[in-house]
Formats: C-alpha cells, structure tokens, sequence
C-alpha cells in the first residue's frame, strides 16, 4: 500500500513542471528584392518558351508525358549557355540525361532531336538560365526546369537557349552588358594606375603622394582607355564570355586586347607619342584580364 501511494506522488511531480516553451524557429523572411523591368524582360523571355503550345515542362526525376513517350529528366550533364546578361558570340549548349520509355537512358542537348518509338523528341526550353551576375531578388536555388516538344521545329530556335528574342529583352542585355562594362573599365583603371605609381622609378612616397600621382595617371588613361573598352573591347569580350573553362577569359583577353591596342597606337600616334602608346597598351591588357577574373568570379 506505501509503495502505491509513493509512485502516485512521484507520477503527480513529474507532470507538475513548467509548460513548454514556445517553438522558435527564428523571425520571418523579408520579402524578395523587387526585380526591375529589364530582369523581368530576360526571365520573360525564357518563360515564354514553356508556354509555348505543345511545350511539356518536367522538373528532374519528373516523368511527364511528351506525345507517345514518357520522359524523365535524371540530371545535367553540362551547361556551357551563355550568361543571359551577356552577350556571347555563340549561345552555348546544354546537356541533359534523361529515361525515355521504350529507349532507355539517352543524353540530350538544346533543340537536337533524338529519335523515339513513334518519332521524335526535342528539348527545347531549359530554366533557370546562367547569370553572369545574378540580380537581388531572383532565387539562387530556383529548380531546374525542362521543356520537352514531341517532333516538329523547335519554335523557339536559338533565341530560347538563353537570350531574348524581343526589343525590350535585347535592351535589358545592352544595359546589363553596358552596367559590366563600367565596372571593368573602373577596376582596370584603378588597378593599372597602382600599378604604374608602385613600379615608377622615382617612386612617390606617402599616402596622400601614392594617391595623387594615381589620381594623375587615371585621369590622362580615362578617355582614352573607356573609348577603347566600350569600341573593340566591348564586342571582343562579349564574345570571350563564353570560353569554357571560364579560366580561359583571363588569359585569353588580357593579350588580345593588348595586341589590338598595340596596332592601334602604332596607326594612330605619331613617333613621339610611343611612351603614351606603351602606356595604353599595358591598361588594355589589364582590362582583359581584370575583365576576365570578374567573368571567372561569376561564373
């Protein structure tokens, strides 16, 4: 009888503590950057090749109906599409595993169609695209998407691999590749200025002297040095964008673009000039391969 009335106590004080605190799990997330009309012109723009008529959209390891196949996207091979904030002097490529029914496992790429029982079957969207710098407010971690098209031409053609097919798309990437530009041509002048101050002979010595004689040489290379990067610099690289490996970019651009500023000087500036010439040379292979490292950072 004592014991039984011991183990009713001890039952009573073990359900007399405290209530359980509330379940935190940290503050709610902000809402998503607004994303401004140029961006929302790019993704439109690779939206719009899912909505064709036709078009089949699976995610991976989806298996979707595409006319008389089943298809299952596996996994992403490789992807070598040209940034859609860039442009590129050919649009890349991008290769998928999928599971066919009745075929088996076959790899496929971007708009080449792979023969299945009853016809053909092409891939002919793929989201989310490739950033070169991805904007604020457009999810890093957004799924993979694939659009699928049973036989027939792929309606979107090249446009839909990565670029924008309407004005107001070719408009948000000139401003995207203008915005990059800039940037190039800001850091390369900074970063060659140093360079020059730092390797003069009579070298200045204090902070404020460092900056001055800088500031000076900037000034003089700025004109010049933009109109060379936004003429032949800005096409030339637009087109390097695409090298893969993309550490090829930075060894690539830097002696382009010195050997075409060296040709250049050699036909524009008279004799005495050549000091000047040399100078713009060295900038030029500065800016192609500070270029090329900010493209290999965003890569």
């Amino acid at each position: 009888m004592r014991i039984g009335w011991l183990l009713l106590a001890l039952a009573g004080c073990g359900g007399s503590g405290p209530p359980a605190g509330p379940n935190i799990v940290g503050p709610e997330p902000g809402p998503a950057a607004p994303l401004s009309e140029e961006i929302r012109a790019m993704l439109d723009s690779v939206e719009r090749a899912f909505r064709e008529p036709g078009t089949v959209t699976a995610r991976l390891n989806e298996e979707v109906q595409v006319g008389t196949v089943r298809v299952r996207p596996l996994a992403i091979l490789a992807d070598t599409r040209c940034p859609i904030d860039l442009d590129c002097a050919h649009g890349g490529q991008i290769r998928v595993r999928v599971a066919v029914g009745g075929v088996g496992e076959r790899e496929m790429e971007l708009r080449t169609p792979l023969a299945v029982p009853g016809g053909q079957l092409r891939l002919v969207a793929v989201a989310p695209p490739r950033w070169h710098r991805m904007p604020a407010g457009v999810n890093p971690n957004a799924p993979a998407r694939f659009g699928f098209r049973p036989g027939g031409a792929d309606p979107g053609g090249d446009e839909h691999t990565h670029g924008i097919p309407d004005a107001a798309g070719a408009r948000a990437k000139a401003a995207m590749g203008f915005v990059n530009l800039l940037i190039g041509w800001a850091v390369s002048m900074a970063v060659y200025a140093a360079l020059i101050v730092v390797a003069m002979p009579a070298k200045a010595t204090g902070p404020r002297r460092f900056l001055d004689s800088a500031l000076g040489i900037g000034t003089l290379l700025a004109i010049p040095g933009f109109l060379f990067a936004l003429l032949p610099g800005w096409p030339i690289m637009s087109g390097l964008a695409g090298l893969r490996p993309a550490w090829l970019a930075p060894l690539v651009a830097g002696p382009v673009l010195a050997s075409l500023m060296w040709i250049l000087t050699r036909l524009m500036l008279p004799d005495g000039w050549r000091g000047a010439g040399w100078a713009l040379v060295g900038y030029a292979a500065v800016l192609g391969i500070v270029w090329g490292c900010l493209n290999l950072a965003a890569a």
